[in-house]
């Protein structure tokens, strides 16, 4: 887990890089209250960059994700996260790039992903869907050039 006492240094960062490390358990809560980072060169006041494949994180993604609302690249590959992808994922209007390869996330068909605008970068590979279709959401991102879907359950491509 990620020390507490962390929270006041990356309070007002843009940018959090945790990969590659050895954390282990739940993301941290306080990992939601970090909407208004600023490191030394960086002049945005919000979370732009999360950055945390290939640890061991656990469990469910969080509601508080939602609270990024300038979040433009969300890195979460290789980590052991489980359950539905939260619908609050899907409301991020500046989300540019979604990576939650290799996980045993759940991603519902039916979602109504009118909030990713300038996505285009997504790989959802290895996640499962609820239902064997290609998600017709997929074919409204206008912005989208990469797409990993391998190893998610579609039958009907």
């Amino acid at each position: 887990m990620v020390p507490i006492t962390w929270y006041n240094l990356l309070y007002q960062s843009c940018s959090l890089h945790l990969s590659s490390n050895s954390f282990h358990g739940t993301i941290p809560t306080f990992v939601g209250s970090l909407t208004r980072l600023s490191l030394s060169g960086c002049t945005s006041l919000s979370l732009q960059s999360l950055q945390a494949s290939y640890n061991q994180f656990t469990g469910p993604l969080s509601d508080e994700i939602q609270k990024f609302s300038s979040l433009k690249h969300l890195y979460l590959s290789h980590n052991q996260l489980y359950g539905s992808i939260s619908e609050k994922l899907w409301e991020l209007p500046m989300l540019e790039e979604l990576d939650l390869y290799f996980n045993n996330l759940t991603l519902p068909s039916t979602y109504h992903l009118s909030g990713l605008f300038n996505v285009r970068y997504i790989d959802l590979s290895s996640c499962k869907l609820q239902q064997p279709r290609f998600p017709k959401w997929i074919q409204t991102l206008k912005n989208l050039t990469f797409l990993g879907i391998s190893n998610t359950g579609i039958s009907d491509v």
